[in-house]
Order: C-alpha cells, then structure tokens, then sequence
C-alpha cells in the first residue's frame, strides 16, 4: 500500500503564472515610459517659463528704470551693434553720470559710469538673458526685448511730462 502518488503540474496553472508575469512586465515599463515622457515635457514647460520670466523682468527692470528717472534726468537712446543703448544722465556731485541699459552676448547688462561711458569697454551687470533690445519714443515709449529663442516681448509705456519723479 505504500503508493507514490505523482504530482502534475497543471498546464493551466503554468500558462496563468506566465501570462500574469508578462502583463506585470509590460504595465511596469508603459508607468516607466509614461513617467520618462511627463518629466520631460516638465522640463520643457519650465525651461520656457524661466526664460520667459526673464525676459518679463527685464522689460520690468527697464520700464522700473524709466518711471523713477527725476525730472533733471535726460533719456537718451543710441544705437549700438544693432541694439539700442538707453542712458539715464543724471548729476551726482555736479559730475554727469549715466546708466546705461543695453544687450550684449546673450544678455540684457547695466553699466552705471562716468558720463560718456564707453561702453565697448565696460561689461557690465547682467540683468537677464536677451539677444536684442529695441526702444523708442514717440507719443509713447516703446520697449522690445528678444529672449533667447527668439520670441519678442514688448512693452508701451506712457510718462506725461512733468510727471516723472
């Protein structure tokens, strides 16, 4: 009576391990997939947003600039490079001093100088990074300020006379 009783493995049961393990693997790599692929627009829409920003600084920075310039100041617009130079003359000391706002490889700079300040060989502050900048005044005072892919932004701003600080 002492009978060896045979386990089989049962083909179902085998067929079920296998089919389970394969759709475990395949759903782990689509989550993996779908994560790859969300962090990297992620990245892209900050990338873009942080450039944008800047870029909006600057022309905040510039337009900040232009509002608090006191009455004795004189603005003057230059060319340079293909770029406009804002300079903001003022007297400190009964000496002529400006700050000058312009672009310069890849960048929005200040340069605050004895006036005339030459300007191809100061440096500068970096503000922000932009590849040009374009201002000019009619009725209005118009600022455009290129970031680094290209997109313009622009700003109009309007100071009656008499009115500046």
């Amino acid at each position: 009576m002492n009978r060896k009783i045979e386990k089989r493995k049962n083909p179902i049961t085998l067929v079920g391990s296998f089919s389970a393990f394969f759709l475990t693997a395949a759903l782990a790599i689509l989550v993996v997939l779908c994560i790859l692929a969300g962090s990297k627009a992620y990245y892209s829409i900050r990338t873009q947003a942080e450039e944008n920003t800047g870029v909006r600084t600057g022309i905040m920075y510039i337009t900040g600039k232009l509002r608090t310039a006191d009455a004795d100041c004189r603005i003057e617009v230059t060319e340079q490079d293909g770029s406009s130079v804002l300079h903001l003359i003022s007297d400190y000391d009964d000496e002529p001093y400006e700050t000058c706002i312009f672009c310069r490889e890849g960048s929005l700079r200040e340069v605050f100088a004895l006036y005339p300040a030459d300007l191809s060989e100061i440096e500068g502050d970096s503000v922000c990074t932009a590849q040009n900048l374009r201002i000019w005044q009619d009725e209005m005072w118009h600022i455009e300020l290129t970031n680094a892919d290209g997109v313009l932004i622009c700003q109009q701003l309007s100071i009656p006379e008499g009115v500046r600080n």
